[in-house]
């Protein structure tokens, strides 16, 4: 196959959201008006339960395609095991710019498990398992690198995530096809968002609840965005947009 038929591959990735919080999925209140809009005409898996339902083992499952019984992730702080290859290495060699933006978690304390060991030419995020939306720190450490150098950046890292999406869109040089893996932190704790869409959110009573609807709406915001640039650079139509959680 030549390279210019190649599919662009754009996989999002979104962390502890419940499976409802759209309206395509029933929620009269739906907090993903951008995903609802473009997921209507796309394939929907109702009963894909793969993998171990937390963070870790969640994700070496989508890098690797395995079962946590071939991963040996079965539960979080595991890093995946280096003798197992990921989609971004297999990718690669088909001739794929591979970037991971986002959250890692796949291991994070040596730097042969670091994503740009693993097969991504790219990375530009965070390696553990949460850090503060707002001050990129996890366990009294700041956690935010491009690259394996650290950066000490000022931003809402839902919208961190988005507008280095944004800048990899604009730049890329399309003849080539690329799969990007983004990883939104969103909605897991701790709940943090921006005061003005906190406020988008004052119909609910509870504080924690809208903190959380607030943290969906930047994340469905980011997609739509992601989404748009997509279309703006005439590619869209031949790229392979996955939603999952």
């Amino acid at each position: 196959m030549n390279i210019k038929s190649k599919p662009n591959i754009i996989v999002f990735f979104t962390d502890q959201q419940r499976w409802d919080t759209s309206g395509l999925h029933g929620n009269p209140l739906s907090l993903m008006e951008n995903f609802d809009h473009y997921a209507v005409e796309g394939t929907h898996l109702y009963n894909s339960f793969t993998c171990q339902p937390v963070c870790g083992p969640a994700r070496a499952s989508l890098q690797s395609g395995m079962y946590a019984t071939k991963t040996g992730c079965f539960k979080n702080r595991i890093p995946l095991k280096k003798n197992i290859k990921t989609l971004a290495k297999y990718l690669s060699k088909e001739g794929y710019a591979t970037g991971y933006i986002g959250k890692w978690h796949l291991g994070s304390y040596t730097p042969e498990y670091f994503p740009t060991r693993r097969g991504f030419d790219y990375f530009y995020g965070y390696l553990s398992g949460g850090i503060g939306y707002w001050d990129h720190v996890h366990g009294g450490g700041h956690d935010w690198q491009r690259n394996e150098v650290g950066l000490r950046e000022d931003g809402y890292a839902t919208q961190l995530i988005k507008n280095d999406t944004l800048r990899i869109i604009n730049e890329h040089d399309f003849t080539n096809p690329i799969f990007l893996n983004i990883n939104f932190g969103a909605p897991h704790i701790p709940n943090e968002a921006p005061e003005e869409s906190v406020l988008k959110y004052s119909y609910f009573q509870d504080e924690t609840r809208r903190l959380h609807a607030a943290m969906v709406h930047e994340m469905d915001n980011a997609i739509g965005e992601i989404v748009v640039a997509l279309e703006d650079k005439n590619v869209l139509e031949n790229t392979i947009v996955v939603f999952a959680s």
